[in-house]
């Protein structure tokens, strides 16, 4: 994380830490999820198994007390944990009262809820996590992981609604460019 902190040349802060971690764990849950897809696996599944990074990044948080060393609130420590370990459960079946589809429909509905809040209200979204007063630097690392969220949340939506490995690629990387380039040159 020190590096992408050096090709910016930025201050490394606790947030842009945090969301430089997880991040990376959304990154890497989209390779194994398009990987998947793209290989003909249930898209519930293909989900599921791309949620595992994002889960274990929240297990690493949660063990290290990332959220009590930064004087974050209770929602930063347990509702990532809580959230992401549901949706990886009720995706792969196990929670006998929600379909895979539906589950693969409500984690597309809930990373693209995220996404617009973190990215359009950084510092609203980032009060409900305890978090006040945020320095540029954060307030820019918030909006690229609200943008991660809506890459992933853009290609679970397409998977759920029943469009091809290569479509849902496509949407994810769109949204992941439309975001990244309000960032850059509209926003800012």
């Amino acid at each position: 994380q020190e590096k992408i902190h050096e090709v910016y040349d930025v201050k490394a802060t606790p947030i842009s830490e945090f969301f430089t971690e997880n991040g990376g764990a959304i990154l890497t849950g989209l390779a194994i999820a398009g990987t998947m897809a793209l290989g003909g696996s249930d898209p519930a599944e293909c989900i599921a198994y791309g949620n595992i990074p994002t889960n274990l990044q929240n297990i690493k948080d949660f063990v290290g007390g990332t959220a009590d060393k930064n004087g974050w609130g209770a929602p930063a420590k347990f509702v990532p944990l809580v959230v992401n370990a549901a949706f990886c459960a009720a995706l792969l079946g196990k929670v006998d009262a929600v379909s895979t589809a539906d589950a693969l429909k409500a984690f597309a509905f809930w990373n693209l809820a995220n996404a617009v809040g973190l990215y359009a209200l950084p510092d609203k979204a980032m009060e409900g996590w305890g978090i006040s007063n945020m320095a540029p630097i954060d307030v820019s690392f918030t909006k690229l992981f609200g943008t991660l969220l809506g890459t992933m949340g853009a290609f679970a939506y397409q998977l759920s609604d029943g469009k091809s490995a290569v479509e849902a690629i496509g949407a994810a990387w769109a949204v992941n460019t439309a975001m990244s380039g309000a960032s850059r040159y509209i926003t800012k």
